[in-house]
């Protein structure tokens, strides 16, 4: 089985391609390191421990659906 050499097309489409993820990942790290990067929660333990340890609600009957009054 051979590989046949890539064609001027084809290496000029795999430039472009390379080029287009380079730049998405350098904006997508922009993006993250503006908006993202240094933001914190703040989580109530009590609070969380409490809804983790608290029993699952049953689930609706079938063809029922919680008014929004319930929920």
């Amino acid at each position: 089985m051979s590989v046949s050499p890539l064609s001027l097309q084809d290496r000029r489409l795999l430039r472009q391609l390379v080029w287009a993820v380079v730049l998405k990942l350098m904006v997508l790290t922009l993006l993250w390191w503006c908006f993202i990067d240094g933001q914190k929660v703040a989580v109530d333990d009590g609070g969380m421990a409490a809804q983790i340890l608290q029993p699952p609600h049953a689930a609706p009957a079938q063809g029922h659906f919680p008014s929004k009054e319930s929920i």
